[in-house]
């Protein structure tokens, strides 16, 4: 019989990630954020500093896929340089973008790999991601909350809910026992639709 061991706590209070890179995909975010809040570009410019320093490309199509998508909805923006450049370029007036048409970095040797997905209010979403060892896992509320998030390694059935939040960012961490899939439930805490980025180091 498959033992399941669950885990729960929320450190609100771990304001920083350990890993570097994430921290400064997050500072990246925020400021990016800001700088479409007041439709300023110096400060959209400062978030693409940022995000220059990351080698970032899109987590392929075969290693994430969604189980339960009722509650998505279309990313409404993309937490990566290139969007930066749309905004910019279009003066803060976009058509609808993807991922895919944004993002052709296919390096193998990746700082950070992403996938943005829409939520409806107060809704959440479960996806399966494929992973290997040491696993951080962060994501981006394009709101104001943090959003909830839980982790079940399918391997060994462990529940992992110990994760970390800082402002709209919320982050996980734990060890896989072996190379498989595992399963990531985001829910949004904002009283509004957004967009949440998931960016894995």
């Amino acid at each position: 019989m498959l033992s399941i061991c669950i885990v729960f706590s929320i450190s609100a209070g771990a304001t920083t990630l350990p890993n570097e890179k994430l921290q400064n995909y997050i500072e990246a975010c925020n400021l990016m954020k800001q700088g479409i809040e007041k439709r300023d570009k110096i400060i959209l410019y400062s978030s693409m500093d940022l995000f220059d320093t990351l080698d970032i490309v899109s987590i392929p199509e075969t290693s994430i896929r969604a189980i339960d998508d009722r509650n998505a909805l279309s990313p409404t923006l993309f937490f990566i340089p290139e969007f930066i450049d749309e905004l910019i370029l279009h003066k803060f007036e976009l058509a609808q973008l993807d991922e895919a048409s944004l993002l052709r970095n296919n390096s193998v040797s990746a700082d950070i790999s992403v996938s943005h997905h829409g939520i409806k209010a107060e809704k959440s979403m479960l996806l399966e991601i494929e992973g290997n060892g040491h696993m951080e896992i962060l994501i981006v509320s394009s709101g104001n909350a943090a959003p909830q998030i839980e982790v079940k390694d399918k391997n060994s059935g462990k529940i992992i809910g110990n994760y970390s939040s800082s402002g709209s960012s919320s982050w996980i961490i734990w060890d896989m026992d072996r190379p498989g899939w595992f399963e990531l439930e985001i829910s949004n805490m904002d009283k509004s639709d957004e967009t949440f980025v998931i960016a894995i180091n």
